[in-house]
C-alpha cells in the first residue's frame, strides 16, 4: 500500500515519526522540528516540499529508496522543493545505499544564514553520488572553506541547475529504470521485473541498478510473493557477486526477504551475527536499528515461521517504545563526528568545550569536550542569572574527545550557560539558547 502525505504543515517541535511504509511526501511544509523527514527502510518520494529550519533536514537509513525531486520548470525558489536552514545537516544518509537515488531540481539553500555544519553527509561512502542539476543559490561557492560535503570525493555536483526550465536527457540506465517503473505502474509486473533484471545485468555499476535491486522486492509483492527465490537471486547471482556494491546491498536485501517471509528468527540470527562481526561503532548502530525493527515486527505480526538458535527477547513493543528506541539510535548516529567536527575537536585544549550544536536547539543538542588527561567530569547547566538547574556527573573519563547529548527536561525558552568541570575544577563555559519553535 502506498501512503500520501500532502499539503500539510508539520512543525512546532513535533516528535518526528519515522516513515516505514511506501510514502509520497508532496507539497508539505516541514519546519521547526527535530528532523524534517526521516526515512527508515522504506520507499519514499519527496517532491516539492518546503523543508526549512529544522534541527536536521532529511535523514535516510537502512537501505531506504528515496527520491528528492523538485519542479523542473521552476524559475523561482518558491516554485520548487526547498531544503535549507538546518544547522547540522541538510541531508544525512547513514550509508551509501540509503542516499537518494534521484536528487535533482531542488533548491539547497547554502547561501542563506550560516552554513550548516555539513551540507550533505553520507557515512561509509566509497562511490560518487550524482547531485547535479540542483540549485544551490546565487552566492554558492563550492570552494568556500566553511562549506562541507562529506566525504567530498563522493559527490558529483557539476553541472548545477541555474533555476530555469530544463529538458535534461537521461542516460541508458535511467531510461531502463524509468521503463520498469512505468511497467509497474501499469500493472505489468512481470515485464517490470524482466526490465530490472536486464538493467542490473547490463549496467551493474549504475546507481539505478542498486535502486532496481530494492524495487525487485516491491515488485515481488505484486507477483507471486516468492521471496525465497528472490533471496537466492540476491545472494548467488553472478553479476551481483562480481560487483562489490551490489553484493553488499544484496546481502542486506536478502535479510529483508526473510523478514517479508515471516522468517523473523533467521533474520535476527543474521543481524546478531553481523553485530558480532561489526568492526565499527557505526556498523553496530545500524545493526541495532535493524534488530529493534524486527523485534517490533515480531510483537505486531502473526507468529514465527522458523526455528533457529537465537533466543528472542519478546518485549512489549508498543509504537511509542519502538519510536523512542529508533530515535535514540538515530541520535547516536547523528552525533558521530564528521570531518568538519573532527577538525574543530583537534584544536581544543584540555578541558575545553566546543560550541553546542544545534544552537539554538528545540529538543536536544550536542555538547562536545576534550580531555588531554583522564579525570572526573561534570557538566552543569545554569540559567542566565546563575542558578544551577542541572548537574550531570559523567564519571571518570580517559583522555579523548566526548559528546554529551543534552535532552531538554522541560526548560523554558531562553539563554542558558553550560560549564565543564574536570576533577572539580571549572575548565570552560559557554552559552546556548533553547527555543520551543
Amino acid at each position: 500500500m502506498q501512503y500520501y502525505i500532502k499539503n500539510a504543515v508539520l512543525g512546532t517541535n513535533e516528535v518526528p515519526r519515522i516513515i516505514e511504509n511506501d510514502t509520497i511526501m508532496l507539497n508539505n511544509n516541514l519546519h521547526e522540528t527535530a528532523i524534517g523527514i526521516k526515512v527508515h527502510s522504506s520507499n519514499c518520494d519527496i517532491r516539492n516540499n518546503k523543508i526549512i529550519r529544522n534541527d536536521l533536514g532529511i535523514v535516510t537509513l537502512c537501505d531506504s529508496k528515496v527520491l528528492l525531486q523538485g519542479n523542473i520548470n521552476a524559475v523561482y525558489t518558491s516554485e520548487t522543493q526547498e531544503i535549507w536552514g538546518h544547522p547540522k545537516y541538510e541531508i544525512f544518509s547513514v550509508d551509501e545505499f540509503s542516499f537518494p537515488y534521484y536528487f535533482k531540481w531542488n533548491y539547497i539553500g547554502v547561501d542563506v544564514d550560516e552554513f550548516p555544519d555539513v551540507v550533505i553527509q553520507v557515512e561509509k561512502c566509497k562511490k560518487a553520488h550524482d547531485i547535479t542539476l540542483n540549485y544551490w543559490g546565487e552566492l554558492f561557492d563550492p570552494d568556500h572553506p566553511e562549506l562541507h560535503f562529506s566525504p567530498i570525493q563522493c559527490f558529483k555536483w557539476l553541472p548545477t541547475w541555474p533555476l530555469i526550465p530544463s529538458s535534461a536527457i537521461p542516460d541508458e540506465p535511467e531510461i531502463l529504470y524509468e521503463s520498469a517503473q512505468l511497467q509497474a505502474e501499469q500493472g505489468n509486473y512481470q515485464d517490470a521485473q524482466t526490465t530490472l533484471f536486464h538493467l542490473i545485468d547490463t549496467y551493474p555499476s549504475s546507481h539505478f541498478s542498486e535502486t532496481g535491486l530494492k524495487d525487485l522486492i516491491v515488485i515481488e509483492n505484486s507477483l507471486s510473493q516468492n521471496y525465497q527465490s528472490l533471496y537466492s537471486y540476491l545472494l548467488y547471482d553472478t553479476t551481483i557477486l562480481n560487483n562489490e556494491n551490489l553484493e553488499k546491498l544484496g546481502n542486506s536485501l536478502a535479510n529483508k526477504c526473510l523478514i517479508l517471509e515471516g522468517e523473523y528468527t533467521d533474520a535476527l540470527n543474521n543481524y546478531y551475527d553481523q553485530l558480532n562481526d561489526s568492526i565499527s561503532y557505526h556498523d553496530s548502530l545500524i545493526t541495532l536499528i535493524n534488530i529493534e525493527y524486527v523485534n517490533y515486527l515480531i510483537e505486531n505480526n502473526v507468529g514465527l515461521k522458523s526455528g533457529g538458535n537465537q533466543t528472542i527477547n519478546m518485549k512489549t513493543y508498543t509504537d511509542d517504545f519502538h519510536y523512542k528506541n529508533i530515535n535514540y539510535y538515530n541520535k547516536l548516529l547523528l552525533s558521530m563526528p564528521n570531518e568538519s567536527l573532527l577538525s574543530k575537536l583537534r584544536k581544543l585544549k584540555n578541558g575545553e568545550l566546543l560550541q553546542n550544536f544545534p544552537n539554538p536547539f528545540t529538543a536536544s543538542t550536542n555538547i562536545y569536550y576534550k580531555l588531554l588527561e583522564p579525570g572526573l567530569v561534570k557538566i552543569k547547566i545554569y540559567n542566565y542569572i546563575g542558578q544551577l538547574l542541572i548537574s550531570s556527573d559523567l564519571g571518570y573519563k580517559n583522555k579523548g574527545s566526548y559528546n554529551y547529548i543534552f535532552e531538554n527536561p522541560g526548560l523554558s525558552e531562553g539563554l542558558y550557560i553550560y560549564n565543564l568541570e574536570l576533577n572539580g575544577v571549572l575548565t570552560d563555559s559557554k552559552k546556548m539558547t533553547f527555543c520551543k519553535n
